[in-house]
């Protein structure tokens, strides 16, 4: 019995040991899972129509809802993405070119005037000419780091669409399924899965109408102030 109980427990440390190290090296990717998942629950009823349109031929009405949700979101993020390149570029090489001595040169000639105009400043313009400088240095040192993370990016964006796609196109049995290995009972489970799914799909909605806002009145502010 003892002998039993030792090898039962014994799995369970292999279980326990296996899922910490899963857990570690599936850990750079969860962040596309999860945003694969909360997209699937907001773009449900989207599916539904194309699944109804499309015969109800899964693999094709997943593909068709993943290449819309990719069309919608990707495009406006690419093509934002491609200017702040193109400005961090021209940026880093301005910096890496002389063009931050040119700065920190204007600084001191700023607090020069400053000093000679406000005396009783000298201590705030050499802590703002320090800390300029500073965030100066910073920024020339981590723009290479933020080059070298495009492939990263380009990574995660590949698992969040794949991870998309089977969610959309297996999610009803993956619910099934959690349901049956739930010990609750199933309208209990069904009620709970719908809660979550209202939930997420409020936080999102409301996120994504705050942010269409904020980006609406900073569009505004660049085209006023040029």
């Amino acid at each position: 019995m003892d002998r039993k109980k030792s090898q039962i427990y014994f799995l369970f440390l292999l279980l326990a040991l296996t899922a910490v190290l899963s857990f570690f090296i599936l850990r750079p990717f969860l962040f596309a899972f999860v945003l694969a998942l909360v997209f699937a629950v907001i773009f449900q009823p989207l599916h539904k129509k194309v699944l109804k349109y499309a015969c109800r031929h899964e693999s094709l009405a997943a593909f068709i809802t993943t290449v819309i949700i990719v069309i919608l979101i990707f495009t406006p993020l690419i093509l934002l993405g491609a200017q702040i390149f193109q400005e961090l570029k021209a940026l880093y090489l301005s910096l890496a070119g002389g063009g931050k001595d040119n700065i920190l040169n204007a600084l001191d000639k700023l607090a020069v005037i400053s000093h000679r105009y406000f005396p009783s400043a000298q201590d705030i313009s050499a802590s703002i000419d320090q800390y300029l400088k500073q965030g100066l240095s910073w920024l020339l040192n981590n723009l290479g780091a933020v080059f070298s993370n495009f492939a990263k990016m380009i990574v995660t964006a590949f698992l969040f669409i794949f991870s998309l796609y089977y969610l959309l196109k297996d999610g009803q049995r993956l619910r099934k399924k959690i349901i049956n290995l739930s010990p609750l009972n199933d309208a209990d489970d069904e009620t709970i899965i719908k809660k979550l799914e209202l939930a997420v799909s409020s936080v999102v909605r409301g996120n994504f109408a705050i942010a269409f806002i904020q980006g609406a009145l900073t569009a505004l502010g660049f085209t006023i102030f040029g």
